[in-house]
């Protein structure tokens, strides 16, 4: 029994093994490592403030923008590019490798000299400096782990994210406690992320052996003649998480963006579970273009497991918003409920826009997918542009939330020939099921608010296996 699991979860046997394998391991370190994160942000909230808080968020939101830029789609073309050519993964990753290192390194040389210019707060300059370290290590460490995806080892994945987020949670409880400053959370994330760093390069060690033998420079060009439409749509993401901060401390105090992003924080951690289904798909997908049916199934079904999942978090968020936000963060923060309400409403747009992301670049729509990422980043700053002023951080949530609509109605358009939409728009189980699920939450409201949250997901899932929801009794047809 105890060899069979050992198989099972470690060793590659079939397609539909692998994925669930994966799956597993995906979910395990994206939990794990969460959980362990969230921790540290938590106390860190609590513990510096909303001001000090704003300022650490300011800081790493800016070198975010740094990491997309030095990235370029390089990681998912190693992913994608990986999976489909064994044979080139070596020179793949030292090429992605070098190139990656080399834009970082200029990049953040630009970017320290560009935000001196205009940014006038000393706790935020203070921290530049070692969050564009932090980005440089966690642009390496989404390398490393986009290797491990093209050879669909992802429980070496699980074990880095894991090690990285014990090492943050650590080392930031440890900073906080002995300083009590942005400065020393900033440091204690950095040594943490290297130990991530350093455990995904061990556990690949293999592939990383002959680095500068496996490096081509020619290769080069048409690496990131490959990748960068795929850039932009990372970019797009980027954008809309970080810029949002960055375009909100223009308009008003470093206070508010403690607000904002301390809401932002939680949608955040929700948006790791369509990855938890989407990342094992991807290299799936890119062998299945030759088997358009298979993939038009896969597709499908995936979207309507993410629908199913995001309808109760968006109607939980929105009804219990103000008691997440106390219980989480306290009272403090109790101004950032209204803009968690309205971004909750983004898990209806961003779980299934995941999988119709992916779903493009494995079928190489490089058009489809620039349009994408252009609506994507010019629409937010525009309409970040025109709402912030008035309307503060409730603006910036609305403009994520208008921008997400458009951006992906766009992309489901673009899609349809590869999704079979009968599959999708029978919505009627989950409809009573989050139905049931508010009336419960509304008649028990005098509970605390941990357990309405456990209590409504309970009763909607329960009402929609006693109503037979398809996707529940076939889940494990998505893995076939």
């Amino acid at each position: 029994m105890l060899s069979r699991i050992k198989n099972f979860l470690l060793t590659n046997q079939s397609i539909r093994q692998t994925v669930a394998k994966n799956a597993f391991w995906n979910t395990v370190g994206q939990f794990g490592g969460r959980l362990l994160r969230a921790g540290i942000i938590i106390y860190a909230a609590r513990e510096l403030g909303a001001e000090s808080w704003g300022a650490f968020s300011y800081a790493l939101s800016l070198a975010a923008l740094l990491t997309i830029f030095s990235d370029l789609g390089i990681t998912g073309l190693l992913t994608r590019e990986g999976s489909k050519h064994p044979e080139l993964r070596a020179k793949y990753l030292a090429t992605a490798f070098f190139t990656k290192l080399m834009l970082m390194v200029t990049g953040a040389a630009v970017f320290l000299i560009i935000t001196r210019s205009f940014i006038d707060n000393i706790e935020v300059l203070a921290l530049l400096p070692v969050v564009v370290i932090l980005t440089a290590i966690d642009g390496l460490h989404d390398l490393s782990n986009g290797m491990a995806r093209a050879v669909q080892r992802m429980e070496l994945e699980a074990w880095a994210n894991i090690m990285t987020n014990l090492g943050i949670l650590i080392f930031g409880f440890t900073a906080l406690f002995l300083y009590g400053n942005s400065f020393a959370l900033a440091i204690g994330y950095t040594v943490g992320s290297s130990i991530g760093l350093a455990a995904i390069i061990i556990t690949l060690r293999k592939y990383f052996v002959g680095l500068l033998k496996n490096f081509s420079f020619s290769f080069i060009k048409p690496m990131i003649a490959k990748a960068w439409p795929f850039g932009l749509a990372g970019l797009m993401g980027a954008i809309m998480i970080n810029t949002d901060i960055v375009m909100l401390s223009f308009f008003r105090s470093i206070e508010e963006v403690g607000f904002y992003s301390a809401a932002q924080r939680i949608i955040l951690l929700l948006y790791i579970l369509p990855g938890l289904l989407v990342v094992p798909l991807f290299p799936v997908l890119s062998k299945l273009l030759s088997e358009p049916e298979r993939f038009r199934a896969i597709v499908s079904k995936g979207l309507r497991v993410l629908l199913i999942m995001a309808l109760p978090l968006t109607a939980g968020g929105i009804i219990l918003g103000g008691g997440i936000i106390e219980l989480i963060y306290g009272k403090e923060y109790l101004q950032a409920t209204l803009s968690f309400q309205i971004m909750a409403i983004t898990a209806l747009t961003t779980f299934p826009a995941i999988l119709i992301g992916n779903a493009i670049y494995a079928t190489d729509r490089m058009r489809v997918l620039i349009t994408y990422a252009i609506i994507g980043i010019f629409g937010n700053v525009f309409l970040n542009l025109l709402l912030i002023p008035p309307l503060g951080m409730v603006g910036v949530a609305i403009a994520t939330v208008l921008v997400q609509f458009i951006g992906n109605t766009y992309a489901f358009i673009k899609m349809r020939e590869f999704i079979d939409v009968s599959k999708i728009i029978k919505f009627i189980q989950p409809i009573f099921a989050v139905a049931a699920m508010i009336g419960v939450i509304l008649i028990l409201k005098f509970l605390p608010v941990i357990m309405l949250v456990a209590i409504g997901g309970i009763t909607y899932f329960a009402v929609l296996w006693l109503a037979k929801e398809p996707s529940l009794l076939e889940i494990k047809s998505i893995f076939r």
